[in-house]
């Protein structure tokens, strides 16, 4: 059976909800899930796929921190256990990370019968009552302009509490809809923040909190992986077998970096290529070197940075 896999759980979950199965190992957990059929792929499209996966993701929350995936990430059995072994580091960093804090959702509504006599004069409504003619176009622009400035507003008042924020789909009437995580002595802080939200249109703004719940992170987990011709061309970049122990690899990596000639984007290439290398060894080390790919976990944070750890050190 072909499974994705939907979220790490940073302990050893004895049950999960119903549908799905995990792989336990260093004290972890690895939450796989049938992967669907063509039938199901060709009839649900993106949108029931990506509330499928929610909705197991919101079942995984009861249960404690979450690390989540994305939708649709294929992960056999066997792949997720060397996962947990491999990149025990980075899943017991990344649990760290968001332990301590809390998950929350903060949805910004606003009346909108009510926007044009309350922000008469606002920069954005009130060449509308200059006396010229308005068309509806001009009417929506102006109103959208508006909306934009108070969410952008409240963003930047939640800014000093709300960690990791990640803006949701909004309904229509919706100016922000927000997930974030909170530190548990931020609260107070979290407190003010609303009540100056709330100031900005005290008649016609409505704000509903959710949480707290438990953390669920708001980077991804992902799987890089790589085959045999890469594996030769990290060698060949590196000039060492692609065999290489790991401190041949980390000195040969220290070397490239230290070249006068080293252009300027060919760092973290020789950075990846050390990382791939060293995972090679680490799969090698446990008698698996014939496998097919050589998995590793990746961090993507929102801002779409990647950051990862190996097992045998960081390469340079």
């Amino acid at each position: 059976m072909a499974h994705e896999i939907i979220a790490i759980l940073p302990c050893e979950a004895a049950q999960l909800p119903s549908g799905l199965t995990g792989v336990v190992g260093r004290g972890a957990t690895a939450v796989l899930a049938p992967a669907p059929g063509w039938a199901e792929r060709l009839t649900g499209g993106p949108k029931q796929t990506a509330v499928r996966h929610h909705s197991r993701l919101e079942a995984l929350m009861a249960m404690g921190s979450v690390l989540p995936f994305a939708a649709g990430i294929a992960c056999t059995p066997e792949e997720a256990a060397l996962l947990l072994r491999l990149d025990a580091p980075l899943i017991a960093r990344l649990a760290a990370e968001i332990g301590p804090r809390r998950h929350f959702q903060l949805a910004l509504d606003w009346d909108e019968s009510r926007v044009l006599a309350a922000f008469r004069d606002s920069p954005e409504l009130a060449p509308l009552f200059s006396g010229a003619a308005v068309t509806p176009e001009a009417l929506r622009q102006a109103i959208t302009a508006l909306a934009d400035r108070l969410s952008a507003t409240a963003l930047r008042l939640l800014d000093p509490v709300a960690e990791d924020p990640v803006e949701q789909p909004r309904a229509p009437g919706c100016l922000l809809n927000l997930v974030f995580l909170l530190r548990p002595e931020d609260e107070p802080r979290l407190d003010a923040a609303l009540q100056a939200i709330d100031a900005l249109w005290s008649e016609g703004l409505r704000l509903r909190l959710i949480g707290p719940s438990a953390p669920i992170s708001h980077a991804l987990v992902d799987i890089d992986r790589a085959d045999v011709a890469a594996l030769a061309a990290a060698a060949d970049l590196l000039k060492v077998a692609p065999e290489a122990g790991p401190e041949a690899v980390t000195e040969a990596a220290k070397a490239a970096l230290r070249s006068p000639d080293l252009a300027a984007n060919a760092a973290e290439q020789i950075r990846a290529a050390a990382r791939l290398l060293l995972r090679a060894g680490d799969i090698a080390a446990l008698g698996l070197s014939g496998a097919a790919t050589l998995p590793h976990l990746v961090h993507l944070r929102p801002g779409g940075r990647k950051s990862g750890l190996t097992s045998s050190g960081e390469a340079a």
